[in-house]
């Protein structure tokens, strides 16, 4: 199972020509969109190139993402809202948190997060990949390369739920892998540095995902 992990597109041409050349060559078997995946204007264009892709898209929506994002994920062709909705693809089990509230400079994920994480929790295994915007606390959320700018609720919950993969964005320049507990969490943010993440599922069961390099 290989997965290409995006984030942080924005909407943009450029991204989008790479999410689309990297998806030719890679040829993944499902597409994650970790958040701020449209512009403030045509946003449902951006979400319909998506679509076209030629791969199952599951998508979450970020800080940046327009109101009424996840309306217009649920109805676009081609993309799966993972919002609280457990997915299964090619026998990997998927679910995901949309939203963010981007208050410097610890981020949350939502006015009601308390209720959000209770719902996410009672869905998530040893083995649920774990798809939001924001990345956790401490965790390849570094702005500046100075300040921690991720969630310290997120980084609970993967303290308590231990989910075997994290897919995020949000903090552009932090893009990365690291090992997290019994975590994988990869920050997929598509901008500077990093083109977005390949993770591949071994045989084994084992997980190696590394960044697609710019340079």
């Amino acid at each position: 199972m290989r997965i290409y992990a995006v984030a942080d597109l924005h909407g943009r041409l450029d991204k989008m020509d790479l999410v689309t050349r990297n998806t030719e060559r890679f040829k993944p078997d499902a597409i994650v969109a970790a958040g701020d995946l449209t512009p403030f204007l045509r946003p449902r264009s951006s979400l319909a190139e998506l679509g076209r892709l030629g791969v199952p898209v599951l998508a979450v929506t970020g800080n940046s993402d327009f109101l009424g994002g996840r309306r217009a994920i649920s109805r676009a062709d081609g993309i799966e809202d993972l919002h609280l909705n457990p997915t299964t693809v090619n026998g990997v089990e998927f679910v995901g948190l949309s939203g963010t509230v981007p208050v410097p400079f610890r981020t949350r994920v939502g006015l009601l997060e308390g209720s959000l994480f209770q719902q996410l929790e009672s869905l998530v295994n040893r083995h649920t990949v774990v798809v939001a915007h924001s990345p956790p606390f401490g965790v390849l959320d570094k702005v500046a390369g100075k300040l921690h700018a991720g969630s310290t609720r997120l980084r609970r919950f993967l303290e308590t739920a231990r989910p075997r993969l994290f897919i995020c964005g949000h903090i552009h320049e932090d893009a990365g892998v690291e090992q997290y507990n019994d975590t994988l969490v990869v920050n997929a943010s598509v901008g500077g540095a990093g083109q977005g993440a390949i993770i591949e599922f071994n045989a084994e069961g084992t997980i190696n995902a590394e960044i697609i390099d710019s340079r």
